[in-house]
C-alpha cells in the first residue's frame, strides 16, 4: 500500500502541466471518504467534498453566517427563503436553481437514499418550495435556531439532481464546486480537475474565481508518519499531521506549517450496555491521565477540554469541567470499591469470582493504536484489563455499531452544538436493527439530554439555546459515557512552494485558496 502510494505520489509530482496554470497539487489525507455522496458521508470533516461541492452558506471565522450558493435569505419563523445565484451549473452541465435545491433536501429524506449525518444535520426538515427559478422557500416542521449554521455543513452540499437521480454519486461525483471529479481508486486517490467557469460570493475565501491549481490529488494515507515522510520528500505539498510527527517537522526548512483552533475532540465513548455502572464508567474516566495523553499522543498540540462540546463553539461551558472525574488512581480504585470490586492476586479488580474486563475498539491508522495503547496502560494501574482490538476505518465504521465493544475511541466534530449533539447522543440514534446506522456510540439514553437538545435545536434566541446547551453538557458529564480525552489542534504541513493555507471553522480546507507560492 505505502509502495503504492509513494510511486504515485512521486509520479504525479512530476506532472507539470501549465498550460492553464498551477500544476498539479497532492494532499495526503488521513482518512478516505466512505463515499462521494454528501447525503450519505459519515465523515464530518471533507476537503474532497469542499473541492467538488457547494453549500448554500458558509460559516465564516466570527460565527456569521456568509453567502454561498445563495445570495441572501429571510427567516420567517420555520421558513427560510433563500434568493439564489444566477448562471451557476452543475459539472454535468445541469443549471443550478431551486428545483435542484430542493431535489437535494427532499433526497436527504427520502428512506430511499439512506441518507447518514445529512439527515439529523437538516434537522425536522417539512418542505421546499420553489417560488421561481431563483427562489426556494425551505421550511422546518418546527423553527430551528441553527438551521443557517446546519446548511453550512458540508453533508448538506448541493449535488446534481441528475447525478443524484443516477444513483451514481457515491463514486462519481458532481457538484458545483471549484473542481470536478476525474477518477477515484478506492484506497490510493481522487483525482480532481479544475473547474475553469467557477466563481463564488463566499466572502470567507480570497480566490472568488477558477482555481489556481489544474488539478489536485487526493491520496489516502492513514498512516501518520507516511504521510510526514510524503511531505519531507516532496511526494505530497499538502498534509495534516498530530503528534510526534508534528513535532518533528516543526522545524523542516523545506516546509511551513499552520496551527488553527479545532473543533473536534478526541474522545472515548463508554458502551453503557455494556457497562451499565455509573461507579466504574466514573473509575475509567480517574484512570485516564489526559495530560499524559496529550503529551505523549497529541505532543502538545492540543488542549484538555471536559465537555463534550469544542471550547470555540457557541454554547460551551466551562463549567462543566466540575461535574467530570478528574485523573486520580486512588478514586478510580475507590470508585471501584463502591461497585463492588476487589483486587484479585494478579492486581485485576473482579466481583463474584470475574474478572473487570473491558475490550477497546479503534481504527487501525494513527493515532488511535497509540491512543488505545497508552489508555490500555493506564486502565491497567488501577486494576481494569483492556483488551484491544483494530480495524480498518471503513470496517469500524460498521463495527462499532454492533455495540460489542465497552469502549470505542475515535474522533468528531461540533460546529451546530445542539444538532451534533443530538446526531451523536439522541436516544433515537442508538445503533439497533431498527437503526442499522445509528450514530450514538454510547448506547445510553437519556430523555433528559434529547429534551434539552430538542428545546435548543428549535430555540431561535441565542443565549435561551446556549443555556439548554448548557445542560445538556452537563447531563452528559455527569452520565460519564462520553469522555473527551483532549481537543485536537489542527497542523496543516505544505511546501514552501503552495500559498494560501487556511482553514473552515468547521476543519475543512479553503480548497480554492490553495494557489502557487509567488
Amino acid at each position: 500500500m505505502f509502495l503504492m502510494i509513494a510511486a504515485a505520489a512521486a509520479c504525479g509530482s512530476a506532472d507539470t502541466d501549465n498550460s492553464a496554470g498551477g500544476g498539479t497539487l497532492h494532499i495526503a489525507e488521513g482518512a478516505e471518504q466512505p463515499t462521494l455522496d454528501p447525503a450519505k458521508n459519515i465523515q464530518y470533516l471533507s476537503d474532497e467534498m469542499a473541492a467538488i461541492y457547494d453549500t448554500l452558506v458558509v460559516a465564516n471565522a466570527d460565527g456569521t453566517i456568509g453567502p454561498s450558493l445563495a445570495e441572501s435569505w429571510t427567516v420567517e419563523g420555520p421558513s427560510i427563503t433563500f434568493k439564489l445565484r444566477a448562471g451557476v451549473k452543475f459539472h454535468d452541465g445541469t443549471p443550478f436553481n431551486a428545483a435542484a435545491v430542493k431535489a437535494a433536501l427532499d433526497r436527504v429524506v427520502d428512506p430511499a437514499t439512506k441518507a447518514t449525518n445529512s439527515k439529523s444535520v437538516l434537522g425536522p426538515y417539512d418542505n421546499s418550495q420553489v417560488i421561481d427559478d431563483s427562489t426556494v422557500k425551505v421550511t422546518w416542521k418546527t423553527p430551528v435556531g441553527a438551521a443557517l449554521i446546519n446548511l453550512t455543513n458540508a453533508d448538506l452540499s448541493i449535488p446534481s439532481p441528475a447525478a443524484a437521480s443516477a444513483g451514481t454519486l457515491d463514486a462519481k461525483p458532481v457538484g458545483t464546486g471549484p473542481y470536478k471529479f476525474v477518477s477515484y481508486v478506492k484506497g490510493d486517490r481522487l483525482e480532481v480537475e479544475r473547474n475553469n467557469d467557477y466563481t463564488t460570493i463566499r466572502p470567507d475565501l480570497t480566490n472568488k474565481g477558477a482555481p489556481k491549481y489544474a488539478r489536485i490529488i487526493f491520496q489516502y494515507v492513514t498512516n501518520a508518519s507516511t504521510r510526514a515522510n510524503l511531505l519531507t520528500t516532496g511526494a505530497v505539498q499538502v498534509a495534516q499531521l498530530t503528534g510526534p510527527d508534528a513535532k518533528r517537522l516543526a522545524s523542516a526548512s523545506n516546509l511551513n506549517n499552520t496551527s488553527f483552533p479545532g473543533v473536534s475532540e478526541t474522545a472515548l465513548w463508554i458502551n453503557a450496555k455494556s457497562v451499565p455502572d455509573l461507579n466504574v464508567r466514573k473509575a475509567i474516566s480517574a484512570a485516564i491521565d489526559r495530560d499524559a495523553l496529550i503529551q505523549a499522543v497529541a505532543s502538545g498540540y492540543a488542549e484538555t477540554n471536559w465537555s463534550t462540546v469544542p471550547t470555540i463553539v457557541p454554547g460551551y461551558d466551562k463549567t462543566v469541567e466540575s461535574a467530570v472525574t478528574k485523573y486520580s488512581q486512588a478514586q478510580a480504585k475507590s470508585l471501584l470499591a463502591a461497585a463492588g470490586y476487589t483486587a484479585g492476586a494478579d492486581g485485576v479488580m473482579q466481583k463474584d469470582g470475574k474478572p473487570l474486563t473491558l475490550s477497546i475498539l479503534s481504527a487501525s491508522d494513527d493515532p488511535w493504536p497509540a491512543i488505545d495503547q497508552l489508555v490500555q496502560d493506564q486502565l491497567a494501574q488501577v486494576g481494569i484489563k483492556a483488551q484491544i482490538k483494530t480495524e480498518e476505518f471503513a470496517t469500524v465504521t460498521q463495527t462499532r455499531r454492533k455495540g460489542d465493544q465497552s469502549i470505542y475511541i475515535g474522533r468528531y466534530g461540533i460546529l451546530d452544538p445542539a444538532g451534533s449533539m443530538r446526531i451523536l447522543f439522541a436516544c433515537a440514534n442508538i445503533p439497533s436493527a431498527q437503526v442499522p446506522q445509528g450514530t450514538n456510540l454510547t448506547f445510553n439514553c437519556n430523555p433528559d439530554v434529547d429534551a434539552a437538545l430538542d428545546q435548543a435545536i428549535s430555540e431561535v434566541d441565542a443565549a435561551k439555546r446556549n443555556a439548554l446547551v448548557s445542560r445538556a453538557q452537563h447531563l452528559m458529564a455527569a452520565d460519564h459515557t462520553a469522555l473527551v480525552l483532549y481537543q485536537p489542534k489542527s497542523v496543516v504541513f505544505s511546501a514552501k512552494a503552495v500559498g494560501g493555507i487556511g482553514m473552515q471553522p468547521d476543519g475543512i480546507l479553503k480548497i480554492n485558496d490553495l494557489v502557487p507560492a509567488e
